[in-house]
This record gives structure tokens, C-alpha cells and sequence, in this order.
């Protein structure tokens, strides 16, 4: 109970600078200013399972909290489209909580930026079974790369997100850095 859970700080605002910074200022209207609210776009990122110590069984009940933060986080802001990474961990979890969204009749998007052809190659039958369900329920799958994976496909993808979004949710153990 309550302790130093590792979803407990959340980076919640605007992107204050870099890629999308140059988008109108949020009056409620999705920039018209006529009080049509338009698209709003939102992109996750954070820890893999292993550094937030919540286990790869991503439907496993320790997820629940954070997934349920993400949830209401998206109802708040309004967000009509997500974007997820889909590595292991914080972008699982943010997929999974826009589809359950999804079936619980809200009007939102799931848009996934896959970094490379082969992303998924070493991990476990179980996990990609996850990552297969996710990517066919999805309104759009991105491969942002159309090669093999190397160095650069993660930070190609991170910005590709980054850009595509009007606001970030960052899952922050508290102490690492790195990532998007």
C-alpha cells in the first residue's frame, strides 16, 4: 500500500519544447477557439516490467493500478488518439487500457509505432501473442522503420511518437534515465 510504487509520478502537461511544441496553446476547443473539440493525441512511454519490478505478466493484477491511472488520465484530457511503442511494460499496458476503453464504447483511436519489421523477435510466445492481439485490434499500425532492428529503430520510433503527440505520459521509476 501506497509506498514507492513506481507509477506514482507521472509527468502530466504539454510538450513544453522540441517536436509538436509549435501547436496552439489547449483552450478546450482543440485550438479552434469555436468550442468543437478536436483531435487530442496522446503518446505513453516508461520503464520495461523489469524496472518498474511488475512482473512480464502484463495481466497480471499488480498492473491494474497503473493501468487504471492511464484509463482516467485519458476520460480527463479528452483524448481521442493513442500512441503506443509497443515495447514490453508502460506501452503494453497504455494499448491495453485504450482498447479497454475502446469496449467500453469511448470514441478513441489506438495507433501503434512499431520500430522495425522484426521488434518482437526475442521474446516469449506468450508476449507475442499479447503483442499480436493488440496489433489486430489496433486503428493503425506504423512500422516506422521497414528494415531489421538496430541501433537507431528505438530512437526513430520515439520521435515519430513524440511528434505525432499534443501531450506525453511518462512512467518514471524514479531513478533512471534514458528512453523517450
Amino acid at each position: 500500500p501506497g509506498g514507492s510504487r513506481p507509477f506514482r509520478r507521472c509527468f502530466r502537461g504539454s510538450l513544453p519544447w522540441g517536436l509538436g511544441a509549435d501547436r496552439p496553446a489547449d483552450d478546450g476547443t482543440g485550438g479552434t477557439g469555436n468550442g468543437i473539440i478536436n483531435e487530442k493525441t496522446l503518446t505513453f512511454t516508461g520503464h520495461r516490467p523489469q524496472r518498474l519490478k511488475l512482473g512480464f505478466d502484463i495481466y497480471h493484477e499488480e498492473w491494474n493500478p497503473l493501468k487504471t491511472k492511464m484509463k482516467q488520465f485519458i476520460i480527463d484530457r479528452q483524448i481521442t488518439d493513442v500512441w503506443s511503442g509497443m515495447a514490453l511494460g508502460t506501452d503494453t499496458i497504455a494499448a491495453i487500457a485504450t482498447l479497454e476503453l475502446k469496449e467500453e464504447r469511448y470514441d478513441i483511436k489506438l495507433h501503434c509505432a512499431i520500430p522495425c519489421r522484426n521488434y518482437h523477435g526475442k521474446w516469449s510466445a506468450q508476449l507475442v501473442n499479447v503483442y499480436n492481439s493488440i496489433l489486430e485490434k489496433a486503428d493503425e499500425v506504423v512500422y516506422v522503420k521497414d528494415g531489421e532492428y538496430d541501433e537507431f529503430c528505438l530512437s526513430h520510433r520515439n520521435y515519430y511518437m513524440v511528434d505525432k503527440a499534443d501531450e506525453v505520459f511518462a512512467v518514471w521509476d524514479e531513478k533512471s534515465y534514458g528512453g523517450t
